[in-house]
C-alpha cells in the first residue's frame, strides 16, 4: 500500500440498512464476505492494522463481525480488535475464516 493508510479502512461497502458491518484483514476475503452476506465491509489491509480501525467504527453500528484469518497474526489482530470494540461497548462477534467453529470466540 502506498501512503499513510494505517488506521483507515478500505471501505468495500458501506453498512447496510440493518447497520451490519464486517471487518476483515484482506481485500479478497472482504469481497467474498460482502458477496456472501451483503453487509457493509471494511478491510484493514493486514492483521497488524486491524486494531487501528477500532477508533474509526461509528458508535451507531449495531453489530460488527470481525472475520479473522486463522494464522497467528490474524488471530492476534482480530482478538485485539474485538477487545477494543467491547471496551467501547460496541457489539462484536469474532469468526475465523478457516471454518473451524472451535476457534470462534
Amino acid at each position: 500500500m502506498l501512503g499513510p493508510s494505517n488506521g483507515w479502512p478500505l471501505v468495500l461497502a458501506p453498512p447496510n440498512d440493518l447497520l451490519g458491518l464486517v471487518v476483515c484483514e484482506g481485500i479478497e476475503s472482504g469481497l467474498s464476505l460482502y458477496e456472501a452476506t451483503g453487509c457493509g465491509t471494511w478491510v484493514a489491509g493486514s492483521a497488524s492494522r486491524m486494531l487501528a480501525l477500532s477508533e474509526k467504527l461509528p458508535s451507531y453500528i449495531d453489530c460488527v463481525t470481525i472475520a479473522g484469518e486463522a494464522d497467528a497474526a490474524g488471530r492476534t489482530g482480530a482478538i485485539a480488535l474485538v477487545e477494543r470494540l467491547n471496551a467501547r461497548d460496541l457489539h462484536s462477534e469474532l469468526r475465523f475464516l478457516n471454518g473451524d467453529e472451535a476457534l470462534a470466540a
